[in-house]
């Protein structure tokens, strides 16, 4: 904004729509909060209206279908999420392309999978169906079982471990 106002001398209409789109944007956020205050506990069960502030992670690389253009959001207020469970918001890309809508689903349904085991385990999921799952004494063994399971399937699908990752699996 700054290099535009010096070397134009003033500021375009698209810089300042856009510089009050996001002032709006938080004040919204933060009328949302303050209504959800006001209201409090003993508020209204199901209001009229209701404003979801969210925060945008990722652009996708496509929807569900490649022509179709896609983000992925999360609470913009962790506290927002009743569930102490993990979710793939709270996930690291360890490797691959970018994400689309589709592998969002493989690793939502991968992820729900793998989180009732408590020994290494991982689920290998190819188009929301597992193609492989297995525990193992380390994550390399129940990779290895996992990917036995269907290794033709388990070509460019989502894996999900219960441990932080897998350094070499070789």
């Amino acid at each position: 904004m700054l290099q535009e106002w010096r070397e134009q001398g003033e500021i375009s209409l698209e810089t300042r729509r856009h510089l009050a789109a996001i002032a709006f944007q938080h004040t919204a956020c933060y009328d949302t909060a303050v209504a959800e205050y006001l209201r409090g506990p003993t508020g209204e069960r199901f209001p009229e209206e209701m404003t979801i502030p969210l925060e945008r992670l990722h652009v996708l690389r496509y929807g569900e279908n490649p022509h179709q253009h896609a983000a992925f959001y999360r609470w913009a207020d962790s506290t927002s999420c009743s569930s102490n469970l993990p979710t793939i918001a709270g996930c690291e890309i360890l490797q691959g392309k970018d994400l689309s809508y589709n592998n969002l689903l493989d690793l939502d349904a991968a992820l729900n999978a793998v989180q009732s085991f408590t020994a290494p385990a991982i689920v290998i999921v190819k188009h929301t169906n597992p193609c492989g799952l297995a525990c193992g004494d380390t994550l390399v063994e129940a990779y290895k079982k996992a990917h036995a399971g269907d290794p033709v399937s388990a070509f460019g699908a989502s894996s999900v471990a219960t441990a932080l990752s897998i350094k070499r699996l070789r």
